[in-house]
């Protein structure tokens, strides 16, 4: 499964889409996490790439020392 929310970009680097974000000075974003095995990683960044190409996608990787329900 995976998490999607609402996100602001903010930043020097940004190349702003709309007037409105430029005068906000921020641009709307969604953010999405999901929990892979580190193995798996290289494969969902293609995936990525292919279906999105050119979609000003940022992407990290942190290590998750435990995942579960509480």
């Amino acid at each position: 499964g995976f998490t999607v929310s609402q996100a602001e970009g903010h930043g020097a680097d940004l190349a702003f889409r709309t007037i409105t974000d430029q005068v906000r000075g921020r641009e709307d974003r969604i953010r999405t996490e999901c929990v892979i095995q580190n193995e798996n990683l290289p494969a969902l960044r293609e995936i990525i790439k292919q279906d999105l190409p050119g979609g000003n996608i940022v992407c990290w990787a942190v290590p998750v020392m435990e995942f579960g329900k509480c």
